[in-house]
């Protein structure tokens, strides 16, 4: 959802309706943290900032279940509210495999990234015929000149388009 609001053009942000859960007047379990603020376990602290910080990558798929038959594509952009320009960029982008190796990879635009707007940084095209058994993959785009400066990744699922059916 928040990546939802940071895609949207023109958002000025977004409100989360608590951090941690309410359990005053009935109980509200809405937070990321529990009523004593200490994390629930299913994020830590570092990984919901890849999604939800002042700079945070964007991926535009149609879908993350696909067949071998496709090819992968993602439009990428960065949501960029931090306070300055980010000068020296250099977005990249991986596809790893469950066991973390490198099946692809390449390079995004590094022009100047704005604050204050979502900047497009271009398109991932992977054909996925080299899949022929179900893969789960993982795409990151990072700043490859400074990791810390924003990263963020997506879990897809390659499938084969055909099985065969004989005993």
């Amino acid at each position: 959802d928040i990546e939802s609001a940071l895609r949207t053009p023109g958002m000025a942000g977004f409100e989360l309706l608590d951090l941690h859960d309410f359990p005053g007047q009935g109980t509200a379990l809405v937070g990321v943290l529990d009523p004593f603020w200490e994390g629930k376990g299913y994020v830590s602290a570092a990984e919901y900032h890849r999604f939800a910080g002042p700079v945070v990558p964007l991926a535009r798929m149609s879908k993350r279940i696909l067949k071998n038959d496709e090819t992968f594509t993602a439009q990428v952009e960065l949501a960029h509210f931090g306070p300055r320009d980010l000068a020296g960029s250099r977005p990249v982008w991986r596809l790893r495999d469950s066991a973390g190796h490198l099946v692809a990879s390449g390079a995004l635009a590094s022009g100047p990234l704005l604050p204050g707007r979502q900047n497009p940084l271009g398109e991932i095209r992977v054909p996925l015929a080299p899949f022929t058994r179900a893969t789960k993959l993982n795409l990151e785009v990072a700043d490859s000149a400074k990791p810390a400066a924003f990263a963020n990744d997506w879990d897809l699922w390659v499938y084969p388009a055909t099985v065969a059916t004989e005993p």
